[in-house]
Parts: structure tokens; C-alpha cells; sequence
């Protein structure tokens, strides 16, 4: 009777050491697990963070454009324009009175040189 009760004593230690060994592997399969959710979150996290700076910086340029056209005044571009075409046409006038000049020069150099050939 003695050895029976020591081999069902046994008996229970042996189950509750595989129990316990299940217990832990199951531990040890769920802690593995909840790494690697934490580098998913992690990895979750800086994605989300690098969006989040792409979303800042974009806003922000979003936001300097609209100021910039706020700032633009029509009455004020329009004179700017005007002014702008009126230096053209000086321009254009004073290139046209150089180019007159300059062929009057070109004609008056011909003919000296055609006196000055002819002479000697």
C-alpha cells in the first residue's frame, strides 16, 4: 500500500509537471507573440509618425501658398503689367532708333571708304 500511494504521488507530480510545462510553453509562445506585436507597433508607430511629419510639412506649404495669394492685389498687378508693357515698347522704340543709327553709320563708313578708295 505504501508503494501505491508513493506511485500515485508520483503519478501527480509527473501531471502537474507536464502541466506546468505546458503552462510555460504556452507562456512562451504567447510572450514571443506579443513581440512581435510590439515590433509591428512599433514599426506601425514610425510609419504613422513619418506621415505625419509629410502631412505637417505639406500643410504648411498649403497654407504659405494661400497666404501668397491672398497677397496678390489684380489692381496692383495690373499696373505692374502696364508698366511692364510701356518699358517694352520704350525699349523696342530705342532699338529700333539704334538700328536706324547704326545702318546710317554702316552707309555713311561705305561711302567714306568708297570716297576715300576712289581718291587714291
Amino acid at each position: 500500500m505504501a508503494t501505491d500511494s508513493i506511485n500515485d504521488d508520483l503519478q501527480e507530480a509527473i501531471t502537474r509537471f507536464r502541466v506546468a510545462e505546458e503552462q510555460l510553453t504556452e507562456l512562451w509562445t504567447s510572450t514571443q507573440k506579443l513581440s512581435s506585436a510590439k515590433r509591428s507597433l512599433d514599426k506601425a508607430s514610425t510609419e504613422i509618425s513619418k506621415f505625419t511629419d509629410e502631412l505637417h510639412t505639406s500643410t504648411k506649404e498649403i497654407i504659405e501658398g494661400l497666404e501668397t495669394i491672398r497677397e496678390i492685389n489684380p489692381q496692383e498687378m495690373y499696373k505692374e503689367i502696364n508698366i511692364l508693357k510701356s518699358n517694352q515698347q520704350e525699349l523696342s522704340s530705342r532699338i529700333r532708333k539704334w538700328t536706324i543709327s547704326c545702318a546710317a553709320l554702316s552707309i555713311t563708313v561705305i561711302v567714306a571708304l568708297v570716297i576715300v578708295i576712289t581718291l587714291f
